[in-house]
């Protein structure tokens, strides 16, 4: 699994990737915001929402999309990501140094309240 830096997150979110943010609520208030466009599945529910064999509420992405997760430093991220490749999803990697790493590259980050709301 290659894993992407915060740079590379944008660009490949600009050919389609979704960003997953896997972060409670209380280290996104913590850490002082979401990334921009990015959907949000805490690492607590993050196999059962995405799985497509477990019956949820909640919109399924096909197995083929592109998925990058980011949790707050960047480990526990790619420990998810091996799971979701475990259950089928092939295009599945982490961000580097996860929240941090997008704070420190100065990169634009949303308010809590606003990008909450794409929780699927």
């Amino acid at each position: 699994m290659r894993r992407v830096t915060p740079i590379e997150a944008i660009e490949l979110a600009a050919e389609g990737a979704v960003i997953i943010d896997v972060r409670s609520r209380d280290e996104q208030e913590r850490q002082g915001g979401l990334i921009p466009g990015a959907l949000h599945h805490p690492l607590s529910v993050l196999l059962w929402r995405l799985d497509p064999d477990i019956q949820t509420s909640n919109p399924k992405l096909p197995l083929e999309t592109p998925i990058i997760l980011v949790c707050r430093e960047g480990y526990s991220s790619s420990i998810a990501a091996s799971q979701l490749r475990a259950i089928g999803f092939r295009q599945t990697t982490d961000m580097i140094g996860g929240f941090d790493a997008w704070l420190a590259a100065g990169l634009r980050v949303e308010p809590l309240g606003i990008g909450y709301a794409l929780e699927i």
